[in-house]
């Protein structure tokens, strides 16, 4: 991410004139650049990238700014699905719906709006009756999901990626040795014991085996760096809230630990991600694991992605204790979506400015000692299915139009680290995986991201034989 600043070369990327002849490779670069369609302009319909992008001689090329979906934001017209007739309106894609076709079960508020119809048609709904004819574009409905084409394939390649990296770690000894280790998060800043206290009056999102009533549930909880690779702290932008809480009755979703009594939460401390979807996610993965200049091509070639990956160049940690969290993508919570962030309490002590390798663990450990650390974990729910995008996960939830309730309070209690009991529980948590998909299904991940997770993370625990559910906390 420290490459981000290359970024700056792209000052000039619009600047074809129509008489030039681009390659692929030159157009999408050019057309990525481009934020507004200006009539007879350098980002036009007409301008030589544009024609070079819609001419249909790029396959796989158009695809980095291309397939879209309902929601999802565009400049052009082919970049949405051509194939499920999306069309770019406002600097949005949307679906138009076919008269005659029924609404479907999820569209009863679209309809009432007078938005017609939206996403799956294929579940009628007679109490809405037929869509009719209309040239008003369809927004997604809330809540509802839209695949993107073969996707299934894309993670399928995701998951084999993800080993691929596993093992070259491990044989480059990238984390100091050999040992094959989480592809992301290998780094923990500590592993530990807490309480999951979930508190009541949340209404509708007082639901499912976790939320449904006040209740408190043992927990650990896994504090990381971000990066592939175990290193210095300061190198380290993205840091990771993972909680895994014990004694949660009913199957859970993965097929592996359907009789599982855990709830894995997954957060980390940016409020969206740069990446809008899973492929785009592991092709910067894939290009930090390169390095150097792999991550300068990459930026090069995906402007959008680098203006959002620049200001995180610049941001310094000082504590773990001290950052907020969110997850990063929405997930079903009872009948709605929500997406789930965690919040330090208030009195939390500022933190320490403290230097060396393992600064953040340095910082944590005087004030775990002195007292309890605590987090207060907030829903946002669902709004509106575009500023509030479910398969778009560079799309931040803003918290004056999905306002965040307070639904629990996670507490790690005063704990010394570096004894011999807390190394003993640090390697016991240490040893477990954390998969937002082992859930209950009241609480299903949503959005594209986390539908390349179900089949990544699965990858990444076998492949490093992560010690099974527990049952209990010792």
């Amino acid at each position: 991410m420290r490459n981000a600043a290359a970024i700056l070369m792209f000052a000039a990327a619009c600047s074809g004139s129509p008489e030039e002849v681009l390659t692929c490779d030159q157009a999408v670069v050019e057309v990525a650049a481009c934020t507004t369609l200006e009539e007879d302009g350098e980002c036009s319909e007409a301008s030589p990238a544009v024609r070079t992008l819609a001419s249909g001689e790029c396959d796989g090329k158009s695809d980095i700014i291309g397939n879209r979906v309902w929601g999802d934001a565009c400049t052009f017209d082919f970049q949405c699905q051509a194939s499920t007739d999306h069309t770019c309106i406002q600097g949005t894609c949307y679906r138009r719906a076919e008269t005659g076709n029924q609404c479907d079960k999820h569209d009863d508020d679209d309809c009432a709006r007078g938005l017609r119809c939206a996403d799956d048609l294929s579940v009628p709904n007679g109490r809405t009756g037929l869509c009719q004819a209309t040239s008003t574009p369809v927004r997604p409905a809330l809540f509802a999901e839209t695949p993107r084409q073969n996707e299934d394939r894309e993670f399928q390649e995701h998951a084999a990626d993800i080993m691929t990296i596993q093992m070259e770690t491990a044989i480059k000894k990238l984390s100091g040795d050999d040992r094959i280790r989480r592809t992301f998060h290998p780094k923990k800043h500590a592993c530990v014991v807490g309480n999951f206290e979930v508190l009541g009056g949340t209404g509708e999102l007082q639901t499912g085996p976790v939320f449904g009533r006040p209740q408190a549930f043992p927990a650990y909880v896994r504090l990381s760096n971000g990066t592939l690779a175990i290193g210095a702290d300061s190198g380290a932008t993205v840091q990771g809230l993972a909680i895994k809480l014990v004694g949660v009755p009913g199957q859970k979703i993965l097929e592996g630990s359907r009789d599982a009594v855990t709830q894995d939460f997954l957060m980390v401390n940016l409020p969206a991600i740069p990446q809008s979807n899973a492929n785009e996610f592991m092709e910067f993965t894939k290009a930090q694991h390169k390095g150097g200049t792999a991550v300068a091509h990459y930026l090069l070639t995906h402007p959008r992605i680098a203006l959002r990956v620049a200001p995180l160049a610049l941001k310094k940690n000082a504590s773990v204790r001290t950052e907020s969290y969110w997850a990063g993508n929405a997930s079903k919570h009872g009948n709605v979506a929500v997406k789930y962030s965690a919040v330090p309490c208030a009195g939390t002590p500022a933190a320490t400015t403290l230097t060396g390798d393992n600064y953040l663990r340095a910082e944590l450990a005087p004030h775990l000692a002195a007292g309890d650390v605590c987090f207060d974990m907030f829903a946002q729910k669902q709004r509106d299915a575009v500023a509030q995008s479910i398969e778009d996960a560079s799309i931040e939830w803003k918290l004056g139009e999905a306002p965040a309730v307070r639904i629990a309070r996670l507490t790690i209690p005063a704990t010394a680290l570096d004894t011999p009991a807390t190394n003993a529980v640090e390697a016991t948590c240490d040893a477990l995986s954390f998969n937002p998909w082992n859930s209950a299904p009241d609480y299903r991940p949503l959005g594209n991201v986390n539908r390349s997770r179900k089949h990544a993370y699965e990858a990444s625990r076998q492949m490093r034989g992560a010690t099974g559910e527990p049952r209990s906390i010792p």
